[in-house]
């Protein structure tokens, strides 16, 4: 039996623009453009690509500073209203040092994902598009519900509750709870 999805209205006010950073799987892309709007009902748009971001690559590392793409994203929502999700394929860290599938702003509404890892192939398994996507969407409502002030939940299968492993974003929902979603206006 094939579950059909029942279509939300989408508002437009408040939308979401993703910001690709660099070059990002065109599919993922398209695959968050087209589920995130059933999630947050906003309408959400892919904006202009951002191709240097080398002001927040730290050599040492090999991986790029998400407070500072943050802080580029925040000053795009000058020409950009709503809310700015950044989506990259490189390696994240934080200023705390840990790496980051991902880091949000709920004063400045912008946040970033990174796809780096959360591909199988960073784990010696095979390559498996359906994943990269799904675990791409799980965290990409992640980030957006901090940029609405939603802390981490305590419910394994939403999309809220923090992950550190790669397991864990095969365990939870690409959705929210119903606590979580009653927090997004």
């Amino acid at each position: 039996m094939v579950r059909k999805r029942r279509s939300q209205p989408v508002s437009s006010i408040g939308k979401i623009t993703i910001i690709p950073l660099g070059s990002v799987d065109e599919p993922v892309l398209d695959f968050l453009s087209g589920r995130l709007p059933e999630v947050f009902r906003k309408k959400v748009e892919i904006g202009s690509p951002i191709e240097d971001f080398g002001y927040a690559y730290n050599e040492r590392r090999r991986q790029y500073l998400a407070e500072a793409i943050l802080l580029k994203l925040a000053q795009m929502r000058e020409s950009i209203r709503g809310r700015i999700l950044g989506v990259t394929g490189v390696g994240l860290y934080r200023q705390d040092g840990h790496r980051t599938f991902g880091h949000a702003s709920r004063e400045q509404k912008v946040a970033v994902l990174s796809i780096h890892h959360l591909r199988d192939e960073q784990y010696g398994l095979p390559r498996n598009p359906e994943k990269l996507q799904e675990r791409g969407l799980k965290e990409a409502i992640h980030q957006i519900g901090h940029t609405y002030g939603i802390g981490g939940c305590k419910n394994p299968l939403c999309a809220m509750f923090d992950t550190s492993q790669l397991f864990d974003f095969d365990i939870k929902r690409p959705s929210l709870c119903s606590r979580c979603r009653a927090a997004i206006p």
